[in-house]
């Protein structure tokens, strides 16, 4: 017996695709749509002016910092 309502089942099947994908800004968007935070279709849409593309490394940190 599935308990899941069908529209979340069918948004975190599709968060996981964009997360898979790279997408993970459209696979938040779908986890909070999921969540019954529904986005806006504007504001879902990506704007690659905002978008900081950087590579990362790691880090040590001091004590005392």
């Amino acid at each position: 017996m599935n308990l899941m309502n069908p529209d979340f089942q069918r948004l975190m099947k599709d968060a996981t695709r964009l997360t898979l994908a790279g997408d993970l800004q459209a696979a938040t968007t779908a986890v909070q749509a999921a969540l019954g935070g529904g986005v806006p279709a504007a504001a879902a849409a990506t704007d690659m002016r905002d978008v900081i593309d950087v590579e990362a490394r790691g880090a040590r940190l001091r004590a005392g910092i």
